[in-house]
């Protein structure tokens, strides 16, 4: 089978959530960043023999661990450890939010064509769980300002980068360090 290289345009990114469009197949990465996720959209037509540049599409809830698109592709629902959210698909506003049941880690979603989702965990033997999704609302957007899947999704200006997570980790490493330095100080 070909491979596919995908590249994000700001470097790496942890990211759990690969999404395929289930009328066109395109695909979507989407982030699992701690103060919100970044979904990309990956080319219409992929290279195997060159490096095919990721496109931010919009932004998700944080701490992804996975996704699905429902079966009119329409909209996808995202999930993290604990909870389940749908969103009207491209423009990616919030529809619909289920708790999910409690596992030990939340990793799996897979979209049933009856509007339920399935959810797993990591490892061996872990139960999936059948969960209906709530009655979802109407999108904030309205119909005539949502593009669908086959036509050029919008353009997002990228995310501003939030230094907060820079600071928190920042003081995090000089407060380590001070208590290695005032354990390794002679007595």
């Amino acid at each position: 089978a070909p491979t596919y290289e995908l590249r994000y345009p700001d470097g790496a990114a942890d990211a759990e959530a690969l999404l395929a469009h289930p009328g066109t197949g395109r695909l979507y990465v989407v982030t699992k960043g701690v103060f919100g996720a970044v979904v990309y959209a990956a080319p219409a037509t992929l290279s195997a023999d060159a490096v095919n540049p990721l496109r931010q599409v919009g932004r998700a809830m944080p701490i992804v661990t996975d996704g699905a698109f429902l079966a009119d592709g329409e909209q996808v629902v995202l999930r993290d450890y604990g909870r389940a959210v749908v969103y009207d698909f491209p423009s990616l506003e919030v529809v619909g939010e289920v708790v999910l049941p409690r596992q030990e880690q939340g990793e799996g979603v897979a979209a049933a064509a009856d509007g339920h989702v399935l959810v797993s965990s990591e490892g061996p033997q872990s139960p999936v769980y059948d969960v209906a999704l709530p009655a979802v609302e109407e999108p904030r957007a309205t119909p005539s300002s949502r593009s669908r899947e086959g036509q050029e999704l919008p353009e997002h200006e990228p995310a501003p980068r939030d230094p907060t997570a820079w600071y928190l980790g920042i003081g995090l490493a000089v407060a380590a360090l001070l208590v290695l330095l005032r354990a390794l100080r002679p007595r």
